[in-house]
């Protein structure tokens, strides 16, 4: 186990140490939205850079004992936020949900807000028989409107995959395929509130003698 461990931080030699790294990878999701695809009324959404717990640095390792060590000498050429950031707004216009994804300098223009949290981009140590590591990433996420600031919905959205080799392109490749996943099930989870506040009323609207309700998903 611990022979794995190591071996999966062949190019970190003093795990705790800050070095200059010698191998930058980035995590970026390539396919760009059909502007002629997306719904002229799909609402614009500001996506403020999302959180991210603090353990998080560049290529993480989590053991079993509950130590933390980072990869020092291969490193993300962004921040996770950054990373997190880009392929979520990419995903939900390229699916047509929204029609912008505004920086946090444009909220006041947006319909929506979708605030992330990034609680786990890491790689986990587990037992050999379970595969010795594992890529998990998990997101949290609050949908309010960007008017009221009233909460929508809230979610939390998982990936996670046995780790596909050992080297560090490897593993970042098994943490792109865990934020693939993550970011699936957020954008399954969120796609039906992502309508503008007009939409939402007059949908209200439509319904006399009933309640506006907004189930949220279990955290």
């Amino acid at each position: 186990m611990k022979a794995l461990a190591c071996a999966a931080l062949i190019l970190a030699s003093a795990c705790s140490s800050p070095s200059t790294p010698n191998q930058l990878y980035l995590i970026r999701r390539e396919v760009a939205p059909d502007p002629a695809s997306i719904p002229a009324n799909a609402p614009k959404l500001s996506l403020p850079r999302p959180q991210v717990a603090e353990h998080i640095d560049g290529l993480t390792l989590v053991r079993m004992d509950g130590r933390v060590d980072h990869l020092y000498y291969s490193r993300f050429a962004a921040p996770i936020a950054d990373i997190v950031s880009e392929w979520l707004a990419n995903q939900l216009t390229a699916s047509g949900s929204v029609r912008w994804a505004l920086p946090a300098g444009l909220a006041h223009q947006a319909d929506l807000s979708l605030q992330v949290r990034v609680l786990r981009f890491e790689l986990e140590e587990v037992a050999p028989a379970a595969g010795g590591l594992r890529a998990e990433v998990l997101l949290e996420a609050i949908l309010v409107n960007g008017l009221s600031q009233e909460i929508i919905a809230t979610t939390r959205a998982r990936g996670g995959l046995t780790a596909t080799g050992n080297t560090p392109a490897a593993l970042v490749e098994s943490l792109r395929e865990a934020l693939q996943q993550a970011a699936d099930s957020l954008a399954a989870s969120l796609t039906p509130h992502l309508v503008t506040p007009d939409a939402r009323r007059e949908s209200t609207f439509q319904q006399p003698g009933t309640a506006p309700t907004v189930p949220l998903a279990a955290l």
